[in-house]
C-alpha cells in the first residue's frame, strides 16, 4: 500500500518527508492549490493539520475502548460480533479515506520555507504518527473479530452438530408402547462411532482457539472463556450421551415388567374363560368329572406358583420409574435424581442428588431446584424420577384382584364338578336291584360307599357355595342310604334263615355261613328242598317194607 510505505518512511527518516514528483503528481491539482503566501495562509494550514491530528487523537481512543470493552464481553454472541465487524469495517474504510488528507498534508511541505517548515514538520510527523498508529490499532481490532467471529462459527456449527444427534434422544418417549429397545440400542452404538468420528473436529476447533491465545491478543481472558464454555458444553454432551445407559435400563424394566404385566393379566382372564366354560358343565358322567377334576388340580397347580410370580411382580414394582411422568404437567414439584456428576459455571450436580421438578416443559431446559435452593436448566437426559410408578402400582393391585377372584372360581367351579361327579354316582348306584346289590363284593361295596360318603361329607361341608346344589346332593345320598339299608336288612333275613339248615350231601353235613349265603342262596334253598323231598322219599320206601314183611308175616 502507498500510504503505508510512505509512513512507514517517514517514521524511519524524519528529515526527508518530501514526496516524490511521480506521488505529488498523482494528487488531483484542486488538492495542491494552497496560498502560503501569507503567514493566515500559514495558520489555517497548522489549524487544519491539528484538526485532522485530533481527529487521529479521537478515533484512536474510540477504538482502544472498543477494544478494551472486547476483552471484557462475556456474553458473545455471532450477531454481536458481526455488528462489530461491521462498524469495524466502516471505520476502516473511513480510515483509510483519511489517508489522502495525509498525503496532501505532506506535499504541502515543500512550499515553505525553511523557517516554516521546522514548525509545521513537527505537526505532521505527529499525524502521521497517530495516523499510523490509528491504522494499526483498527487494522488489528478488524483481525482479531473476524478470527473470534470464525470461531463463534465454527462453534455454532459443532453446536448445532450436537444438537442435532442428540435431539432424537432427549425427544424419546421411553414409555411408549412402541418402545423397541433393540432399536434404541442400535441406535446409541451408531451415535457413539459417529461421536468418535467428530472428536477431530471438536479438536481443530479447540486448536484454532489455542492458537489465537498465541497470538499476544487483548482479549485473552474473552477468548479463554470461549474455550471453557466450549470445553463445559461438550462435558454436558459427554454426559448426556452417558445418560442414555441409565434411561435404558430403566426402559427396559419398565416395558419388561409391564410385558409381564399384561402376559399374566392375559393367563388370569384365559384362566377365568376356562372356569367358565369347560369347567362349568353341569350333567357329566362320573368318568368326565373324573378328568375335569384332574385338569382343575392341574389348574390349581397353575394357580399357586402363579402366586410366587404375582409377589415377584409386586416387588419388582417397587423399583420401576413413572416414566410416563417425563412429558407430563403432573411431573411438576416431583422429585427427581441426578445421573450424571458435573461441575461449572452454569450447572453443579452430583451423582444420585435428589432435587425438585419445577417446569419440564422443554426436554432441553428442565427446569430444576437443589436442595440449597439452587436453580438450574438442564436437558432431560440428565435427570430420572423416582420409583414407585403410581400406575404399575395399580396394575399390580388389579392382578391381584383378579388372581382372587380367579381363585375363588375355582373353588366354586370344583365345588360344582365334586356335587356334579357325586351325584351321577349316586345316580348310578341308585339303579342297583337287590340281587345286583348281593353278587358285588361286600368288602369293596363298602369301601365304596364309606369313600362316597367321605366326599359327600367333605362337599357339603362347603355349601357356602351353593345351598340349593348341596341339599339335592344331601337327600339323594340319603335316598341311597335308605336303598342300601333295606338290602342289608333283606341279605340279614335270608341269612337267619338258612342258617337254621344242616345239609347232608354225599354222607358231608355242610354248615350254610353268612358270609357265602348271598353267592348261594337259590342254589342252597333248592338244594335243601331237593334233599328234603328225598328223605321223604326214603322213609316212605321202608315204611312200604315193613307194611310187606308183616303181611308176610300174617
Amino acid at each position: 500500500m502507498f500510504l503505508k510505505k510512505l509512513l512507514n518512511k517517514t517514521t524511519q527518516n524524519t528529515n526527508s518527508e518530501n514526496l516524490s514528483a511521480t506521488q505529488i503528481k498523482s494528487l488531483s491539482s484542486n488538492e495542491l492549490a494552497v496560498n502560503l503566501d501569507s503567514q493566515n495562509d500559514f495558520n489555517n494550514e497548522l489549524q487544519s493539520l491539528s484538526k485532522l491530528i485530533d481527529w487521529c487523537i479521537e478515533k484512536h481512543k474510540l477504538i482502544s475502548s472498543k477494544v478494551r470493552a472486547d476483552s471484557r464481553h462475556k456474553n458473545i454472541t455471532i450477531l454481536l460480533i458481526t455488528e462489530q465487524v461491521n462498524i469495524q469495517r466502516e471505520q476502516n474504510k473511513n480510515i483509510d479515506e483519511f489517508s489522502s488528507k495525509v498525503i496532501k498534508c505532506n506535499a504541502i511541505k515543500s512550499k515553505l520555507n525553511n523557517a516554516l517548515l521546522r514548525n509545521y514538520q513537527k505537526n505532521l510527523i505527529q499525524l502521521k504518527t497517530m495516523y499510523g498508529k490509528l491504522e494499526k490499532i483498527g487494522n488489528q481490532r478488524l483481525r482479531n473479530l473476524e478470527s473470534l467471529l470464525e470461531l463463534l462459527k465454527k462453534i455454532d456449527q459443532e453446536n448445532k452438530w450436537k444438537v442435532n444427534i442428540i435431539s432424537p434422544e432427549i425427544t424419546i418417549e421411553w414409555s411408549s408402547p412402541n418402545f423397541d429397545y433393540m432399536a434404541v440400542e442400535n441406535e446409541h452404538l451408531i451415535l457413539y462411532y459417529n461421536i468418535k468420528m467428530h472428536e477431530k473436529d471438536y479438536n481443530s476447533i479447540v486448536s484454532f482457539a489455542e492458537q489465537m491465545l498465541s497470538n499476544n491478543r487483548p482479549d485473552v481472558k474473552c477468548i479463554r472463556r470461549i474455550i471453557d464454555d466450549l470445553n463445559f458444553e461438550n462435558l454436558m454432551f459427554v454426559e448426556m450421551f452417558n445418560s442414555l445407559v441409565v434411561h435404558e435400563k430403566n426402559a427396559a424394566e419398565y416395558h419388561n415388567f409391564y410385558k409381564k404385566s399384561f402376559q399374566y393379566h392375559e393367563w388370569l382372564e384365559e384362566s377365568k374363560q376356562k372356569l367358565n366354560t369347560v369347567f362349568n358343565a353341569q350333567n357329566i358322567t362320573f368318568e368326565e368329572g373324573h378328568q375335569l377334576n384332574n385338569e382343575m388340580l392341574t389348574l390349581k397347580d397353575e394357580i399357586d406358583l402363579f402366586k410366587e410370580k404375582l409377589n415377584n411382580l409386586e416387588l419388582k414394582c417397587k423399583s420401576i420409574l413413572p416414566l410416563k411422568l417425563q412429558t407430563s404437567s403432573e411431573a411438576v414439584g416431583k422429585k427427581i435424581t441426578s445421573n450424571i456428576s458435573i461441575t461449572g459455571q452454569k450447572l453443579k450436580l452430583n451423582k444420585g442428588e435428589k432435587l425438585t421438578l419445577l417446569n419440564n416443559f422443554d426436554p432441553f431446559n428442565w427446569k430444576v431446584q437443589t436442595s440449597d435452593n439452587k436453580i438450574y436448566n438442564a436437558p432431560n437426559l440428565y435427570f430420572s424420577f423416582q420409583p414407585p410408578d403410581k400406575e404399575s402400582f395399580n396394575f399390580v393391585k388389579k392382578l391381584q384382584i383378579l388372581y382372587t377372584e380367579v381363585i375363588n372360581l375355582w373353588s366354586l367351579r370344583h365345588h360344582e364338578v365334586s356335587q356334579n361327579t357325586l351325584l351321577d354316582v349316586i345316580n348310578n348306584l341308585k339303579t342297583w336291584d337287590y340281587s345286583t346289590y348281593c353278587t358285588k363284593n361286600p368288602f369293596l361295596r363298602n369301601v365304596v360307599f364309606n369313600a362316597l360318603e367321605n366326599d359327600i361329607n367333605l362337599v357339603l361341608s362347603e355349601n357356602k357355595f351353593d345351598n340349593i346344589k348341596s341339599l339335592q346332593l344331601f337327600k339323594e345320598f340319603e335316598k341311597l342310604k335308605v336303598l342300601f339299608t333295606e338290602f342289608d336288612n333283606s341279605q340279614k333275613e335270608v341269612c337267619i334263615s338258612v342258617q337254621k339248615f344242616k345239609i347232608k350231601t354225599n354222607g358231608v353235613w355242610l354248615l350254610i355261613k353268612k358270609n357265602n349265603l348271598h353267592v348261594f342262596k337259590n342254589q342252597l334253598i333248592k338244594q335243601a328242598k331237593l334233599i328234603n323231598k328225598t328223605k321223604n322219599t326214603k322213609n316212605n320206601s321202608k315204611n312200604k317194607k315193613k307194611l310187606y314183611k308183616k303181611e308176610l308175616d300174617l
